[in-house]
């Protein structure tokens, strides 16, 4: 398990299936009032162990979606998906609405949570796929069938999830909790916040949204007194269900949630191209996401329309940003051979066929390990690693003298979010030639 303080932004938001569906109900065991579901946390993001139809499978936990989708089969090629007919998917990014395959009556397991009449959409072209950016496997989304019929609690800190049956969840008193009523509206929460960037607060309503890594999304044509913050600068928000978003970043002074004032955040202003399939909802402002609820335990009560919140060792992090201006993605493997005996050690032989008893022996003396690969999917113009001459398509072999091989991506990027003046040492390779690479961070905001 890695810290998600150092983050590669990954938005997975409102993706909205254009055709209607009727969802199962989960079930727990008999005797069982709660649950409890290990999780690993990524990026800012919750992902959850999900068996489809006695296929294991990893999910990201997203308030922010009605559907369960599924976009990569990864390694697990021989799902099965039931009763399946083609529909179209959209959501963030400026690109059209994706095709996708609907599938009905498929059984789905959380942990011991359990429901035998679950939809789930399949987005069958690759280039949908999320995991390069997270840099694990991670198979589909998992949204409202979960939060509908339970009341669900994220702990961040502990890496675990719990479900609760709520006909007999109470919650324990909590002095320092905050609880806000949500709306639960077309499958997804809504809450209503304050944000000050100027003289008075503006009261604005906003999509929960775990499956976004960033902390604030605010659209400035929804409401007349947004303004986009100064000082911004443009940038890569993250990857949608249909393409690159973008927008400008910058702080707000601070993000009220009731009487908690949350300061100096980070807040992006997504472009209006990058969210025309997002912005349908009336009213809706923008998105809250992951790097503000990680710094808090979240309970999300959808039947009684109630989020509570209470603070974690998370809380007083720094919002950060990418000071780099790389985007970083896993793009596969290198296979090595080591060896793991002597291959001189006489075989024995088959008195039949002794030429391949030889080969057979000898092959098992070899063992096969994989070294993973990073590149650069995307730079910000302007940026410090796009003044240093990195290109797109760049293969990241050393950072700061560490084989990228042997890292995980998030000990990659969490060298992008450090402070102004930190010196990055890249060793990268372009169409076959390696070389070095150095530059200073810098600080726009």
């Amino acid at each position: 398990m890695y810290p998600s303080r150092h983050k590669l932004v990954i938005l997975l938001l409102a993706i909205l299936p254009l055709w209607g569906f009727s969802q199962g109900v989960f079930h727990l065991p008999e005797g069982k009032n709660k649950i409890t579901i290990p999780v690993e946390i990524k990026n800012n993001l919750v992902i959850v162990p999900v068996t489809v139809n006695d296929t294991p499978l990893s999910f990201l936990l997203d308030t922010g979606v009605k559907s369960n989708i599924i976009f990569n089969a990864g390694s697990h090629d021989e799902v099965q998906l039931n009763h399946t007919s083609k529909i179209y998917l959209s959501g963030a990014g400026g690109g059209e609405p994706v095709e996708a395959l609907k599938s009905e009556h498929n059984i789905l397991n959380v942990g011991e949570a359990s429901s035998v009449n679950q939809n789930l959409y399949f987005i069958t072209d690759a280039a949908h796929n999320f995991s390069p950016r997270l840099g694990i496997e991670v198979n589909g989304i998992l949204g409202y069938s979960l939060f509908k019929d339970f009341v669900v609690e994220v702990n961040y800190v502990r890496s675990k999830l719990i479900l609760h049956r709520p006909e007999t969840y109470r919650q324990r008193s909590c002095r320092s909790c905050i609880k806000t009523p949500i709306l639960v509206k077309s499958g997804k929460p809504y809450a209503k916040v304050e944000v000050e960037q100027g003289d008075a607060p503006v009261g604005v309503y906003v999509l929960v949204d775990s499956g976004s890594g960033d902390a604030l999304w605010l659209f400035p044509d929804s409401h007349d007194d947004l303004k986009i913050g100064k000082p911004n600068f443009d940038d890569l928000l993250g990857l949608g269900m249909t393409g690159d978003v973008t927008g400008k970043r910058a702080k707000l002074q601070a993000l009220n949630i009731e009487d908690l004032a949350i300061k100096d955040v980070t807040v992006a202003y997504p472009d209006s191209l990058s969210i025309r399939h997002l912005v349908v909802d009336d009213g809706r402002n923008g998105s809250l996401g992951g790097e503000i609820l990680k710094r808090f335990k979240v309970i999300y009560d959808y039947p009684n329309g109630t989020m509570t919140l209470k603070k974690n060792k998370n809380f007083d992090e720094p919002y950060r940003y990418n000071r780099s201006g790389l985007i970083v993605e896993h793009s596969g493997y290198d296979i090595i051979k080591e060896i793991a005996q002597d291959i001189r050690e006489k075989p024995t032989t088959d008195e039949e066929n002794p030429l391949i008893t030889s080969i057979f022996k000898a092959t098992n003396t070899i063992q096969f390990k994989l070294k993973n690969n990073y590149e650069i999917a995307d730079i910000r113009p302007g940026s410090p690693g796009d003044i240093a001459g990195l290109q797109k398509g760049d293969r990241i072999l050393k950072v700061n003298g560490r084989d990228t091989g042997k890292l995980e991506l998030e000990d990659i990027t969490k060298h992008f979010f450090k402070d102004e003046g930190y010196l990055l040492k890249l060793q990268v390779e372009r169409k076959g030639i390696v070389f070095n690479c150095r530059f200073a961070l810098k600080k726009i905001l």
